[in-house]
């Protein structure tokens, strides 16, 4: 029964995975970035040229911390500034932390590789 629910629970992230792909995604610094890259995403970190650049459907990941949540509200109040912008994503960030049992998204590559290597035993 666990088996189970851990593919699907699987089958959900790569979904995720695969939505955020065609987003821009915004995260707190360089170690999100390349973690998230190792996952095939590309993201940004914060910074005023990253929101000027922003387009199109934008996610937030920002950590689950007291910084990250107040950083992730900042940063969706400009974004809705920016006419580039269709939509802002801040479901994904807690869904990929609620999947993945992460805090910080720089750990988000190596909870990733361990969730993985769990569901296949």
């Amino acid at each position: 029964m666990r088996a189970r629910r851990e593919r699907k629970t699987l089958k959900a992230l790569e979904n995720l995975l695969e939505e955020l792909k065609h987003k821009y995604i915004i995260v707190e610094g360089k170690k999100d970035v390349a973690s998230l890259q190792k996952l095939g995403l590309k993201a940004f970190p914060y910074s005023k040229k990253t929101l000027e650049k922003a387009h199109g459907e934008v996610a937030i990941l920002t950590d689950l911390d007291s910084a990250g949540e107040e950083l992730g509200k900042r940063i969706s109040e400009e974004l809705r500034e920016n006419n580039s912008v269709s939509k802002v994503d801040l479901f994904s960030r807690k869904m990929l932390s609620y999947l993945l049992n992460l805090k910080h998204f720089e750990e988000a590559y190596k909870k990733y590789l361990k969730f993985v290597e769990e569901v296949e035993r």
